[in-house]
């Protein structure tokens, strides 16, 4: 079972703690354990996504990952942030953030698509697609706003993409400033090639080759665990349902995809 660090379960928890809502009740019925939360250990993701889930209802907020994403100090990611925010320029940054964003979440891999400029792939190991909406949108809004924040200025994607289902994406266009799509066929961040080459405020290449050095010993650190090919397949085949594209040769090839990009690169399909 992936893990994480469990920072938007914290997020949330404050919202509960404002609202005066007792969180302890939800926590049970997501198998998180309160004393786990309380000294920081890793939590398991579906139980996160799940728990987020049941928030959302509670408080009324449909869209809770973005209202945890929109304004938490992103310092909070980390050692993340700190190897992001050091590296010389954006795409420098993110290509950090490809390498080691599971020591934060080992359910997240985030990929640069190679040879096509801006585009950031969003996806899901080890936990099945169909479960989530709120982390995976909370992931993307905390990436654009780690973005801007890195550069000083307000960057607009040129599109956002979902695998999941909403009927009116207007207050997340209305935040990030684009279109939004839902249903896709994979979750994506496209931004203009030429922002990959701005230079970041907080360049600093002694600070950087630190964190790279404690990013690669945390890696290292944590034990590598093997992906369920049962979850493989449901995340491959559920973009597809809607579009009438489940067919067995369709899976196989974007199964055979996948795996072509721990070689070296994946390839986004439209």
């Amino acid at each position: 079972m992936p893990t994480s660090i469990g920072l938007a379960v914290h997020l949330a928890l404050g919202v509960l703690e404002r609202r005066g809502i007792d969180p302890a009740p939800l926590l049970v019925q997501s198998g998180l354990p309160e004393a786990a939360l309380a000294s920081r250990k890793r939590i398991k993701v579906r139980a996160a996504i799940d728990f987020l889930e049941r928030v959302s209802r509670v408080v009324q907020d449909d869209w809770l990952g973005l209202t945890l994403a929109a304004d938490f100090d992103l310092r909070k990611l980390g050692m993340l942030y700190y190897v992001a925010a050091s590296s010389e320029r954006l795409g420098d940054a993110l290509k950090r953030l490809d390498r080691y964003e599971r020591i934060a979440n080992e359910a997240l891999d985030l990929r640069i698509a190679k040879g096509s400029g801006g585009q950031v792939g969003l996806f899901y190991d080890g936990v099945p697609r169909h479960m989530d909406r709120h982390l995976m949108e909370s992931f993307a809004v905390a990436l654009i706003r780690l973005c801007r924040q890195l550069v000083g200025r307000k960057i607009v994607p040129l599109s956002v993409r979902f695998m999941h289902h909403r009927a009116d994406g207007r207050k997340i266009e209305q935040l990030l400033g684009c279109e939004v799509s839902f249903d896709a066929h994979v979750d994506e961040i496209r931004f203009d090639a030429s922002v990959m080459d701005l230079p970041l405020l907080g360049y600093d290449p002694y600070l950087n080759d630190l964190m790279v050095k404690s990013c690669d010993e945390a890696i290292a650190a944590r034990a590598s665990s093997g992906n369920a090919f049962r979850t493989e397949v449901e995340n491959t085949i559920r973009p597809l349902l809607p579009h009438g594209e489940a067919q067995a040769r369709t899976i196989a090839q974007k199964l055979t995809s996948a795996k072509g990009h721990s070689r070296g690169g994946w390839q986004p399909r439209g």
